[in-house]
């Protein structure tokens, strides 16, 4: 290999030459550094801030009095001119136009501008975040990264804390449940001194047939605080006497209410009455509405006289509600 000769003198001009260059584009002033053409070359109260690159921290619109600064890449440190505490790491990363003064942010990737105090700001060219050694940590159904008391990043204990079971644990709270039967055929009580089942919701307005199947029994389809009501079509066998009016939960009553009927009211062809409860439920719970008539042969429901008016709903308000 051919090797070309220096001589002394030369190599003495050649050193003190590159000396020269170093020294131009290295500012030390107080307890700030400054290496690079025009780096930092605005300077004037600011402390402690560290600039590297072709006009870091510099040229029009450079560091000035702010302090604490570390701004690396070619333009790196724009508009940063009262800003403090700040970091700029790539090309062009600035603090946006007229703000500043702006502390306490960082700046990643060629471009990143910071537009608030205390902010991470990543270039807008990253579109994937890669940390390798949390990959064997997850699991198929998406783990969440969670923050430890100690500030730490890491994979979330356990499978409950996934994308999916939590994607699953909202479906369940938003999903809506309301429903609502009516009475299509009548009927008539044949003893008027026990309660007697109301088998007569037959014909489905709206919501899932299934949960009334028997006709007379209603399923709870989920968990929550439930809205469930009843209005009622009486005919005009109905004389004097007050109508008992009972709800049972899992074969037990849970609540009750009475109401006067009398020979005027019946006589018209139909009395109306409407009752309402607010029930904690649990998922499979049943329901039935149980009657007593002051007369027999009562009819309740059912034909165009009564039927518009026998009507059973239940609304689901809240999921996870626990009773006081």
């Amino acid at each position: 290999m051919n090797r070309r000769s220096i001589s002394g003198n030369n190599t003495e001009q050649v050193l003190q030459s590159q000396i020269t260059d170093l020294q131009d584009n290295v500012v030390v002033t107080g307890t700030n550094l400054g290496i690079g053409p025009e780096a930092m070359n605005v300077l004037t109260t600011g402390t402690n801030n560290v600039c590297i690159g072709y006009e870091a921290g510099g040229g029009n619109y450079g560091v000035q009095s702010g302090g604490g600064n570390v701004m690396v890449g070619a333009n790196a440190g724009g508009t940063c001119i009262m800003g403090s505490n700040n970091t700029f790491l790539g090309y062009n990363t600035s603090l946006e136009s007229g703000k500043i003064y702006l502390s306490g942010s960082v700046a990643l990737g060629s471009g990143a501008t910071i537009t608030d105090y205390n902010q991470l700001v990543v270039a807008s060219n990253v579109t994937s975040f890669n940390m390798s050694g949390l990959a064997a940590s997850t699991d198929s159904t998406g783990t969440i990264l969670e923050f430890d008391s100690g500030g730490n990043i890491a994979p979330s204990a356990g499978t409950h804390n996934t994308v999916s079971a939590i994607d699953t644990a909202i479906s369940a709270l938003d999903a809506p449940y309301a429903m609502s039967w009516q009475s299509g055929t009548a009927q008539t009580f044949s003893s008027s001194s026990s309660p007697q089942v109301l088998a007569l919701w037959d014909t489905l307005i709206f919501g899932n047939s299934a949960n009334m199947a028997s006709k007379s029994t209603w399923t709870c389809p989920a968990s929550g605080l439930w809205n469930i009501s009843a209005s009622y079509g009486l005919s005009t066998n109905v004389t004097n006497g007050f109508v008992e009016i009972q709800l049972y939960k899992n074969g037990s009553s849970v609540f009750f209410t009475t109401f006067w009927v009398n020979v005027q009211f019946a006589g018209e062809g139909i009395v109306k009455n409407i009752e309402s409860i607010l029930i904690n439920l649990s998922s499979g719970d049943t329901l039935e509405w149980y009657v007593t008539t002051p007369t027999n042969n009562a009819t309740i429901g059912g034909g165009t006289t009564n039927g518009g008016t026998t009507q059973f709903s239940a609304v689901r308000l809240a999921s996870g509600y626990t009773a006081a």
